[in-house]
């Protein structure tokens, strides 16, 4: 009777430890989907970590499978789960959900200033202007305005002038281009009038810093004058010049000359620079940054024939410029345009000017 108990408690030893063995239950399938899309069964293994995923298939064996591959984990519906709990399996780590999106400000009521203009220019041009950048090396500006003659004649004319400069930074390089077209309504004594374009001019200037303050240039220049007789003037000129700042840089003056060529054509065949002729230049330029936005500009270039003395021309400007806003400002200036011989009859224009500038 003794063996007989003996034997039955082994024989129920023997029973739990086959039902407590991990290996002797049995397992829940589960189904695991990638994404590339593949579909695998099997069950999850306790070596699986936040790596890389170990999965016993009853088909493929024990597979191993890199957890940024895996889509999701499923328990089948129906299969058995085991009779221990498994450890905890780190599954795909679970996306944080965003914050929600902060709620809009309500839009501020347009200023009075804001809604004239929007009446008076479309939305999208004015969003435009608005966003328009031009590289940080550019600097540059359109005037439109009027002018009002006081020299050999008295008018009034309509004038638009452009100049755009680029340097780029810490760069010996300096490029400046520059633009005007100014045209006349004639008024006759019938009462009747007509525009006529007068005149205009381009003009190109190159400039190589090679030295603390001293640079060469070259310029280019071209104009048609109709009330002076100059059916096309083109100068062309070799120079070098030095440049200083004073006043914490507030104020720059550049001075020097050059020589060149001049390709001159009249309207009258009797006027005594016609042809090709040498010239000498002198040339000097002022910029004064008043403030922020405010600036002062002061310009005279001197040209002579080398040939004859008595042969010249030069012009004087002097411009006070001031900034509305960051795009638009307002220009108040003054310029003299001389010439010893010309075809026309006027030798002397000056101009006393005003104008709406645009920035850019």
């Amino acid at each position: 009777m003794h063996f007989k108990f003996k034997s039955l408690s082994a024989h129920l030893a023997l029973v739990a430890l086959v039902a407590l063995h991990p290996s002797m239950l049995a397992a829940a399938t589960e189904e695991v989907r990638l994404k590339s899309g593949e579909r695998l069964l099997g069950e999850v293994l306790p070596a699986s970590n936040e790596q890389t995923l170990h999965l016993r298939s009853k088909i493929l064996g024990d597979l191993k499978l890199p957890r940024n591959s895996v889509a999701s984990i499923k328990e089948l519906p129906g299969s058995n789960p085991p009779a221990t709990p498994k450890p905890a399996v780190a599954l795909v780590p679970t996306p944080k959900q965003p914050p929600a999106p902060a709620k809009p400000a309500p839009a501020s009521k347009p200023t009075v200033a804001e809604a004239e203009s929007e009446a008076l220019v479309p939305k999208h041009i004015l969003k435009y202007m608005k966003e328009f950048k031009t590289p940080p090396s550019w600097k540059g500006n359109l005037r439109l305005g009027l002018n009002i003659n006081a020299g050999s004649s008295d008018w009034t004319e309509r004038y638009a002038r452009g100049q755009l400069s680029i340097q780029p930074k810490g760069s010996k390089h300096f490029y400046r281009f520059g633009g005007s077209y100014s045209f006349r309504e004639n008024e006759y004594a019938n009462g009747s009038t007509r525009v006529t374009s007068d005149k205009y001019d381009l003009s190109g200037l190159y400039r190589r810093s090679f030295s603390k303050g001293w640079f060469v240039q070259n310029a280019l220049a071209n104009r048609v004058d109709n009330i002076k007789g100059i059916d096309r003037e083109t100068k062309f000129s070799l120079g070098a010049g030095y440049k200083f700042k004073a006043f914490k840089d507030k104020i720059e003056i550049n001075v020097g000359s050059g020589i060149g060529l001049e390709d001159y054509q009249a309207s009258k065949a009797s006027d005594l620079r016609n042809g090709q002729n040498y010239i000498g230049n002198i040339f000097q330029e002022l910029t004064w940054k008043i403030t922020k936005r405010a600036t002062f500009s002061q310009k005279f270039n001197y040209f002579r024939n080398m040939s004859d003395a008595e042969l010249y021309d030069y012009n004087f400007s002097a411009a006070f410029r001031t900034r509305l806003t960051d795009v638009f400002g307002l220009e108040f200036s003054y310029r003299k345009d001389y010439d010893s011989e010309v075809g026309g009859k006027e030798k002397d224009d000056t101009q006393w000017r005003s104008a709406f500038v645009i920035y850019f």
